[in-house]
């Protein structure tokens, strides 16, 4: 019998028996009533989930047989109000081995039932053995992990010389929805919630697909004034290039002017007619190069990127040839060097404009007329 959630003291239990009996020509419908006594374990399986629907993840873990410790997705954040405990049923309680007791939860999805197994203490009291669930969430474009309202920054930990390319977690048990979206920053795919009821020791980690994701419109806009100044920044340089700007001429690369090779560039000046109009790409993307896939971001493009900038400088003859000589080109802009990331600090998320691979890659032009 499932026993239905109740309060503490007594957990009585009323049930009503018709009965219809021949006296005296007359029909006696008798009422009685009884206490139900509820095995322990059953007990320890509702004081555990009473305290993990009131969010005192403490209370809860110390209810349990496990080493985990609060932290990561084992908050209150991570608890949501969408699913409840209503009944409970002893299953086997056979000595010298764990109870197991049937739990009964209401959910978006529906009824869940699932069974838990209970242990007594040698301070003979109970507790549930391994009740907690575990998922298995993959890295993605975005720098932080997320289930409910609680928000994990990670670290860079993709693909790229074999790094780590998804992480486990432990969870209460508990209706989930990961990466929701968040208003103003990004849209994510929408996706049913995720009823996480059976304990680890019954099951592998559950996989969390990364949801497809989108940018949106006004963070990009305000992505755009970053860029702005950013750009402000390396029309301001008089090297010819640097680490965080989208245009650049390596000193290793040649121009030619009337068939003499110039180098060592002095002079330097970066001229643009107008500011380049930002654009990002979802993911997944067709033109999201599988190598950039660690990188946490979006790719970054727009629109007329080509012979959008002009290099001037003075060039040294490569060989001794002669003077010193002028030159100007035209140079594209290359935004490999950042990436739109999505980051979260644990409390909120943004979308940021950063450097790709600082330091990476310097030694090559945007030119296009160098030689």
């Amino acid at each position: 019998m499932i026993h239905e959630r109740a309060e503490r003291p007594g957990h009585r239990k009323w049930i009503v028996l018709g009965a219809a009996t021949a006296v005296t020509m007359a029909v006696a419908a008798t009422a009685v009533w009884f206490t139900a006594k509820e095995h322990p374990a059953e007990i320890a399986v509702q004081d555990f989930f009473a305290a993990v629907q009131s969010k005192d993840v403490e209370a809860a873990l110390a209810l349990a047989s496990t080493d985990a410790e609060p932290g990561d997705f084992l908050v209150p954040e991570a608890i949501s109000d969408r699913w409840g405990l209503t009944g409970t049923e002893l299953v086997e309680d056979r000595r010298g081995h764990p109870a197991v007791v049937e739990a009964e939860f209401a959910t978006p999805g529906g009824t869940v039932r699932q069974t838990y197994k209970a242990t007594r203490t040698r301070e003979d009291s109970w507790e549930l053995f391994a009740p907690l669930v575990t998922v298995r969430l993959e890295i993605s474009p975005a720098a932080y992990l997320q289930a409910n309202d609680a928000i994990v920054p990670v670290d860079n930990l993709g693909v790229d010389g074999g790094a780590q390319t998804e992480r486990t977690f432990e969870l209460f048990p508990g209706v989930y929805e990961f990466y929701p979206s968040v208003p103003g920053v990004v849209d994510m795919e929408e996706r049913e919630p995720e009823l996480l009821f059976e304990p680890r020791q019954l099951s592998e980690p559950v996989p969390i697909p990364v949801p497809a994701m989108t940018p949106d419109p006004e963070a990009v806009a305000a992505l755009q004034d970053d860029a702005d100044r950013l750009i402000d920044g390396c029309l301001e340089n008089h090297a010819t290039y640097r680490d965080d700007c989208p245009f650049r001429h390596s000193t290793s690369e040649v121009i030619a002017v009337d068939g003499v090779d110039l180098w060592s560039f002095e002079e330097v000046q970066w001229s643009i007619e107008s500011y380049p109009q930002i654009t990002l790409g979802s993911y997944p993307s067709p033109d999201w190069p599988p190598e950039y896939h660690w990188e946490y971001g979006f790719l970054i493009g727009s629109p007329g990127a080509e012979d959008a900038v002009t290099f001037t400088a003075v060039g040294e003859p490569r060989h001794g040839d002669g003077d010193d000589r002028a030159v100007a080109v035209q140079c594209d802009y290359d935004f490999t060097v950042w990436v739109a990331s999505l980051n979260g600090d644990g409390t909120d998320i943004t979308l940021d404009l950063d450097l790709l691979r600082p330091g990476a890659g310097s030694d090559y032009t945007t030119c296009t007329d160098a030689e």
